[in-house]
């Protein structure tokens, strides 16, 4: 199969030898006023205009969203961000504020005790959920330093505290708590909140409550991706009634809780194979191989892991919702300015080469010709570049 480039190349040459021959045995016009109107068409009939119409346009679309704080790794991602039809979130750091507080707690040991063993093994790890762990222990106590750190993904840390075994985990990661234990677990999970459940040496010894604050945008974001027919959708590890309290205010109707990174995975997965094309946000280590499976992928960057940043396509360089939205209007403008410029560089050239064949053009005016029609590309294209409105959603 002959290279785009080349074909283009076979289609000049032998659109140049056939209004050469048309033009001197059609039109019965002298053989070198016929030469000269096909040379003309080897001239109008270069794609320059209809290969710069896609790269131009591109350029211009990420130099937009990098003056704005988006930064796009390659044109194909900009590419397929307009054309998304579910966009997939992740709860915890994306659709809320990352400001998980200590709202409720049960133990039943000394507190001081419950505190540094759940503090100090919490105390490494890079999860929001620790971090809120660790700041209120820190208030409680003075922490230790964990020995034997064991990330469980998706689950909890297992460490080493004290000479004693701890492991600090979702609630569900535990059977059997005392009936006591149990009835405060269940009162924290009816008030929505994301329950931590702490063993010593394989003893279960209580449940810390944490609850987190919606951001003041995600309501408006995922209401506008509504509006761009993209569907909002919510993948979450916490429990469902946290997942439920978040998905109900903020209006996302289609959640799934209670999901291990591979859960996510397999949730993404199966939206492709239903023809979909989705777009994962995210911004902890545990959404890093959702953001990979994804057709695109968006990361939060301010407060976001390395991992997520690594991966991503796109980086938000603020945990703004909005450009989300925004993000998705630059891709389609980018989109509809790829097939204005396509179409325009077509009708040129049929244009071009019909002058050509009629004599209304000579090689000289069509030479010049055919630079205007690449300029005029071009420009098109830096309409989007000099478009300096925010992102409103």
């Amino acid at each position: 199969v002959a290279k785009p480039n080349q074909a283009i190349k076979n289609t000049a040459i032998t659109l140049s030898i056939a209004v050469f021959l048309i033009a001197w045995f059609g039109l019965a016009t002298p053989w070198q006023v016929a030469l000269e109107r096909g040379v003309t068409v080897l001239v109008v009939f270069c794609p320059c205009s209809l290969a710069l119409a896609t790269p131009t346009a591109i350029a211009a679309g990420i130099g937009n969203a990098s003056r704005r704080g988006v930064l796009v790794k390659s044109g194909s991602a900009l590419e397929a961000l307009g054309k998304t039809q579910i966009a997939v979130f992740d709860k915890t750091g994306t659709l809320t504020l990352n400001k998980l507080t200590v709202a409720d707690y049960v133990t039943e040991i000394d507190e001081a005790f419950f505190f540094n063993y759940l503090g100090t093994a919490e105390k490494l790890s890079e999860h929001p959920i620790s971090k809120a762990i660790v700041d209120f222990c820190e208030q409680k106590t003075k922490l230790g330093e964990p020995i034997n750190l064991t990330s469980m993904v998706g689950v909890g840390v297992k460490a080493t505290v004290f000479g004693k075994t701890v492991v600090a985990a979702k609630a569900d990661y535990f059977s059997n708590p005392s009936p006591s234990l149990k009835q405060k677990k269940e009162e924290m999970l009816n008030n929505g909140l994301t329950v931590i459940g702490v063993s010593v040496d394989e003893k279960l010894v209580g449940f810390l409550g944490l609850s987190d604050v919606v951001k003041p945008d995600a309501q408006t974001a995922v209401s506008r991706l509504n509006d761009l027919s993209v569907q909002s959708v919510m993948l979450t590890g916490d429990n469902r009634a946290s997942a439920k309290a978040v998905a109900v205010e903020i209006g996302i109707s289609q959640y799934k809780h209670d999901l291990m990174p591979a859960d996510k995975v397999a949730a993404i997965e199966e939206l492709k194979q239903e023809g979909k094309n989705v777009c994962m946000i995210g911004d902890g280590v545990n959404d890093a191989p959702s953001l990979t499976t994804a057709t695109t992928s968006i990361a939060m960057g301010a407060l976001g892991s390395d991992a997520a940043l690594e991966v991503a396509d796109i980086v938000l360089m603020n945990d703004d919702l909005i450009k989300v939205v925004g993000m998705v209007k630059l891709s389609r403008r980018v989109l509809r300015t790829i097939k204005t410029n396509i179409i325009l560089g077509m009708v040129f050239n049929i244009g071009a080469v019909v002058l050509s064949l009629l004599g209304y053009i000579n090689p000289v005016l069509g030479a010049l010709l055919h630079n205007v029609s690449s300029v005029f590309v071009v420009g098109n294209s830096a309409l989007i570049l000099s478009d300096k409105r925010p992102f409103k959603g």
